[in-house]
């Protein structure tokens, strides 16, 4: 439903005066696909016929595919986000930090055609995450340095440890809303003051609590939190999914090329193609 509305507030803010219908896949007629401007999402089966078929020209589709342009899902975008963000930073190295089943996902997400991510990212598997972080930032290795110091000196120190200064972002890929905040937490916890904090946000359906973002100074990957549902994320990303297909679609079909920012991201359009960057909120 929200996808719907997301389609027929971009129809309305648009002012586009072609007919809009909403249609059921298994009721198309393939005589009328060049007389009308198609998007998805489709069933599998019926986007590899289409590229078989090599009748792409007026579609616009959710899923994946080889040939025809698509609206990557969130999962993609934020990866593409991370990618950009290390070929155009000075700071070439960010340090991911989450559970074994996230760690995986994400390389499995990152497989391809990554390079900077590849070269980049830094993995850190985290099981426990009161017992990991101090470790992940050298807080360990700052007390035991002191107590060597301790040990052959009567005179009494003025002790602060140190977190590791040998890269400044770290981006965490939580399970859950909890997970993200005991992660930050736990690393302004321990001296970890200074760090950039980033989030993947593909597992996360809402953030109900923004103060913890602004007090732990997390910056979120994912959608424009503009549209109408915000941090209600399930609901916001299928509205700006919506809004966002009518808006390429609008793009295409009058050859709009170049960046265009819409409430799920930022495009890339041109003659060869369409990708996708997340936003970092």
């Amino acid at each position: 439903m929200y996808y719907q509305l997301g389609i027929l507030k971009a129809y309305s803010d648009l002012k586009i005066d072609n007919n809009l219908r909403f249609v059921d896949e298994n009721t198309f007629d393939e005589q009328n696909f060049e007389n009308a401007f198609f998007i998805g999402p489709f069933k599998t089966s019926l986007v590899k016929k289409l590229e078989r078929n090599s009748i792409l020209e007026n579609f616009l589709f959710m899923n994946l595919t080889s040939q025809g342009d698509f609206i990557a899902p969130s999962s993609r975008s934020q990866i593409n986000f991370i990618e950009k963000f290390l070929e155009t930073s000075y700071q070439n190295q960010i340090n991911l930090i989450g559970n074994e089943n996230q760690i995986k996902n994400f390389q499995e997400l990152s497989k391809g055609q990554y390079p900077n991510i590849k070269k980049g990212v830094k993995l850190f598997l985290s099981s426990s995450p009161e017992r990991d972080i101090p470790s992940i930032l050298k807080i360990n290795e700052s007390h035991a340095r002191f107590q060597i110091l301790n040990n052959k000196n009567s005179q009494d120190f003025n002790f602060t440890p140190r977190a590791r200064k040998d890269f400044k972002n770290i981006l965490l890929a939580p399970e859950t809303e909890e997970e993200l905040y005991e992660y930050s937490s736990l690393i302004r916890f321990h001296y970890g003051l200074d760090y950039n904090i980033y989030s993947l946000s593909y597992n996360l359906n809402k953030i109900t609590n923004e103060s913890e973002l602004e007090i732990h100074g997390i910056n979120i990957i994912d959608v424009s939190y503009i549209s109408p549902y915000g941090f209600d994320l399930d609901k916001n990303r299928s509205f700006s999914t919506g809004y966002d297909a009518m808006l390429i679609s609008f793009a295409r079909k009058n050859r709009v090329y170049g960046e265009i920012r819409g409430l799920s991201g930022i495009y890339y359009l041109d003659s060869t193609g369409l990708s996708k960057n997340a936003y970092l909120n």
